[in-house]
């Protein structure tokens, strides 16, 4: 990050919450490498330094989501077979930074996640309200600490019911969290949504070992396979093996998938023959988007 991350500020560990500076000092630590740990184990202004820096980077994002300085890019999720858009998945960026990660990581472990996740459902359900009667399909990521938060969920629903979207609009994809949730209760904030109309998805599928866990436990409609998956089609067939048996699982559960990353041809034929009909990627379109956050020129029909 660059322009949000660079603001000076003075150390202010001892202006903090304790908890706050707990969170801060776990974010640290495991932003160093085991070397790095090795090397500096006993160097406390090393990691008071490294404390400092996290609170500030924190105090920075908070300040930016406060005052929704951030953007909105939007890429298109094709049909592969039929080379068409079905829908956008809208994306944040922060000071025209090609990727939120470490802000968002920071926001999740630094308890402020759902904050984050309040202002861009906020902004995205703006958008589509504007864009009747003809809005746009639209993805947005939540976090599952912010989906288990059965508040933010009832928050986020009456905030549908006063807007004019209709749920075939709008659909959302749950990423891992920072701060493992609750099963039962991330299963019972999806049925919510879901019985509300809105399609739930399961983000960076195959990336971690729980996946399958998280799909046999979790009611979705969809699944993005994990770009580092996709990135070795071709190359590995064992990762073929495995995604093959993924598809056949979701085509029994009636759950679509959905390749990620794709960015060469050879990627979307693999995907097509293990019988993957939906991807993203900058082989089909990199994120665009519009100062006012209107969204690319030209919406999907789907």
């Amino acid at each position: 990050m660059t322009a949000l991350f660079d603001q000076p500020g003075p150390e202010d560990r001892q202006h903090r919450p304790p908890d706050e500076v707990i969170l801060a000092t776990r974010y640290a630590l495991n932003s160093l490498s085991p070397d790095a740990l090795r090397r500096n184990a006993g160097d406390i202004d090393m990691l008071r330094q490294l404390v400092d820096e996290t609170l500030m980077l924190g105090r920075a994002v908070r300040a930016a989501i406060a005052g929704g300085a951030f953007g909105l890019v939007f890429q298109p999720i094709v049909d592969i077979a039929g080379d068409h858009t079905i829908h956008h998945e809208a994306l944040l960026r922060f000071d025209g930074q090609e990727s939120p990660e470490q802000a968002v990581l920071l926001a999740e472990e630094l308890g402020f996640g759902t904050d984050l996740d309040r202002a861009v459902t906020g902004r995205i359900i703006d958008l589509l309200d504007r864009a009747e009667p003809d809005p746009p399909v639209l993805a947005v990521n939540l976090s599952g600490y912010s989906v288990e938060d059965s508040g933010f969920v009832e928050e986020l629903l009456a905030k549908l019911r006063r807007s004019r979207i209709r749920p075939s609009r709008l659909m959302f994809e749950v990423t891992e969290s920072a701060r493992a949730p609750s099963p039962h209760r991330l299963d019972s904030s999806i049925a919510r949504l879901r019985q509300s109309g809105y399609a739930i998805g399961l983000d960076d599928f195959g990336a971690g070992a729980a996946s399958l866990d998280r799909l046999r436990r979790l009611d979705v409609d969809f699944v993005k396979i994990d770009r580092s998956l996709v990135s070795r089609l071709g190359r590995n067939p064992r990762d073929e093996a495995l995604l093959r048996g993924i598809c056949q699982a979701c085509a029994e559960m009636n759950v679509r998938v959905i390749g990620e990353g794709v960015e060469s041809d050879r990627q979307a034929a693999c995907l097509r023959a293990l019988g993957i009909r939906y991807a993203q990627g900058w082989l089909f379109g990199r994120p665009v988007g519009r100062s006012d956050d209107n969204g690319p020129d030209h919406w999907a029909d789907g």
